[in-house]
């Protein structure tokens, strides 16, 4: 069995290749640009010959003339330099990138140069990779990192946002999932599935998960645990008992306030205007129900009606004040729409509010602007109806005349009172509306008047 005339070893040892008259030329002209005397000589005398595959492929490569020339061209130094190299990497069946994973992406780029430094071409050896290495290896941010690893990275470093944004709005305890991520800095979003549970994971029962599975998930948090109240027999001793009294009463509060905090609101729609005030009891938590009919309702069978009313506006001022930002009243929004119609005093409604008897003067405004922007709604046919109109003036009295403003409002009054379509909940706008733009509603064009040639009822 002959040798491989470039790399001096047995033809048998690797793949080969028979070159013709064509490629032997091919090789002697490699032969002359490297000076290798020896092989020069050798493939005059040849019309054909045969190598190994690779070294013919690594022969021809004119990126290793240089290589020759820097070494010499004595037949010892050729010999060596041709020798092209048979590395113990799989290059037809592995990915030459991947092949070995390393966290550092330096390393990673010394290993690869390390394992293609002696190849002279990757197609000629038939070399594969995974497309996935190869956008990796020409991206900037390239790295050769456990998927999964990467992943679990991304999704900590959201969820640290997370809780980051949760932990800076604690006062706060309802939360819509599509802000939630907003307060997500990075580019990774997670899924509503994985932030649930993560979430799930860290609060335990402290967290309360409604329309789960819908478009907009809404998160609730009870901030507080209560304590089961210990069944030790009472003490006799005068302290001990005021101060039992005392912790029934603070349990009872941890209690209501957790089943306030961990219910659901509404704040992206107004209830119907015919049922406005209709399920304002609805809306109270059973334990702070008990407690404050306990309180104001016992004993008022006279004026039963009268502590009613006023048990259901003390329990959605106390709701209010523990969630101010998610828990709009239509109690409170009714009393403070009313009284700026009636007075049309911005100051009356700060004070109230901050008394906490009425809505604040921006919930009023926006409860305003939502109702000018909404759809008349329709009357059925087969309905009888008349319009009232009468004087709506400003300012009417002043010393000098001036400066007064006269117009002129309507109604329309329709019976019977069931020929109107039922009306929907009302939705919220979530800012003011410029003034310039409500000016543009409910303008009715000038009709002028022109007086006809006749008289009277006559043709």
């Amino acid at each position: 069995m002959s040798d491989c005339f470039i790399c001096k070893k047995p033809l048998g040892k690797n793949e080969t290749r028979t070159v013709k008259a064509k490629g032997v030329k091919t090789l002697l002209d490699r032969a002359v640009a490297k000076n290798d005397e020896v092989n020069e000589q050798f493939l005059r005398t040849v019309s054909e010959v045969t190598v190994h595959n690779k070294c013919y492929c690594y022969y021809v490569d004119n990126r290793t003339d240089n290589v020759v020339r820097r070494r010499g061209s004595s037949s010892s130094n050729l010999s060596s330099v041709s020798e092209a190299p048979e590395p113990d990497f799989d290059f037809v069946n592995n990915c030459f990138i991947c092949a070995k994973a390393v966290q550092d992406s330096n390393e990673v780029a010394m290993e690869i140069a390390n394992r293609i430094a002696n190849i002279p071409s990757l197609v000629e050896i038939g070399a594969k990779y995974h497309n996935n290495c190869s956008k990796q290896l020409y991206s900037k941010k390239w790295s050769i990192t456990n998927k999964k690893d990467e992943r679990k990275n991304n999704i900590d470093a959201a969820m640290a946002d997370f809780f980051s944004y949760l932990h800076e709005n604690s006062e706060e305890c309802q939360f819509f999932m599509t802000d939630l991520m907003k307060s997500i800095t990075g580019e990774y979003i997670p899924q509503k599935r994985t932030i649930i549970e993560r979430l799930k994971a860290k609060y335990k029962d402290e967290i309360v998960f409604f329309n789960e599975s819908g478009h907009d998930c809404i998160v609730c948090f009870k901030g507080f645990i209560y304590k089961i109240i210990s069944n030790k027999p009472p003490s006799h001793k005068k302290n001990d008992v005021r101060e039992e009294r005392l912790q029934l009463v603070r349990d009872a509060a941890a209690i209501i306030l957790e089943d306030i905090r961990s219910q659901y609101y509404e704040t992206k729609e107004y209830p119907p205007s015919d049922s406005f005030l209709k399920d304002v009891n609805t809306l109270i938590p059973e334990t702070l129900s008990v407690l404050l009919k306990g309180i104001i309702c016992q004993s008022k069978r006279k004026s039963l009606n009268a502590a009613e009313r006023k048990y259901a506006s003390i329990t959605h001022s106390i709701i209010a004040a523990t969630r101010p930002a998610s828990f709009i009243s239509p109690l409170l929004l009714g009393v403070g729409s009313f009284l700026y119609k009636k007075y049309g005093s911005s100051n009356l409604i700060d004070v109230l509010s901050s008394l906490g008897f009425s809505a604040s003067y921006n919930a009023i405004s926006l409860f305003e602007d939502s109702c000018a922007f909404r759809p008349a709604r329709n009357i059925l046919p087969h309905a009888f109806f008349q319009f009232v109109f009468d004087n709506a003036d400003f300012i009417s009295n002043t010393i000098d005349g001036k400066n007064t403003f006269h117009a002129m409002g309507g109604i329309q009054c329709v019976t019977p009172y069931d020929i109107i379509e039922t009306d929907t909940s009302l939705p919220r706008v979530s800012k003011k509306i410029p003034a310039s733009i409500k000016s543009t509603l409910g303008l009715i064009p000038l009709a002028s008047y022109s007086k006809g040639k006749t008289v009277g009822l006559s043709k």
